[in-house]
């Protein structure tokens, strides 16, 4: 049962963040909802300031989330791109600050079990600038 559903901070709402607090069979939590910019150096910006939000002790927090940047590249993307997202060790080190984590990918993906974990994970596939095919978990 869900009770006592209320806005969080609602100062820091943007069209990138909005958090909840809820009551949920008598646990509470902080629900937050992230779209993270799109652009790098605004997503990095982004995930700084996130850094400097200091969330409830008392709450559990759930956040369901686009971060438009991945971690770990052979998790989250296959293809021939070397280069790491601009933003990658901002979100890690708000990430690590906050200690939150991906449920996702609490199992590691080793090299050899890489291609299965994309097929079974990976629901985007677009085109490289070589013109392969590349595939990723999120809708990069």
């Amino acid at each position: 049962m869900v009770s006592m559903v209320q806005p969080w901070e609602e100062t820091r709402w943007t069209e990138h963040l909005i958090m909840l607090t809820a009551i949920i069979k008598g646990m509470k939590f902080l629900l937050l909802n992230v779209y993270a910019p799109t652009e790098g150096a605004e997503r990095a910006a982004f995930y700084h300031k996130l850094c400097q939000v200091s969330f409830p002790r008392d709450a559990n927090v759930i956040y369901g989330r686009d971060f438009n940047c991945i971690l770990r590249k052979k998790a989250d993307r296959q293809s021939n791109k070397t280069r790491a997202d601009h933003g990658t060790k901002e979100l890690q080190r708000m990430l690590d600050h906050h200690s939150w984590i991906d449920a996702n990918l609490l199992t590691d993906v080793e090299e050899a079990s890489a291609a299965k974990f994309a097929n079974d994970h990976h629901t985007y596939k677009y085109l490289t600038e070589t013109g392969s095919v590349g595939t990723a978990r999120v809708d990069r």
